[in-house]
């Protein structure tokens, strides 16, 4: 159960880092 979790979050905390920069680079065009 715990491995299944621990391998979730990871996957999220990869979406983030692909996520952020591009959310990050929008905002830099917008404003």
């Amino acid at each position: 159960m715990y491995k299944i979790i621990s391998s979730s979050i990871y996957q999220i905390s990869k979406l983030n880092l692909l996520i952020i920069p591009k959310a990050y680079g929008v905002l830099k065009i917008l404003f």
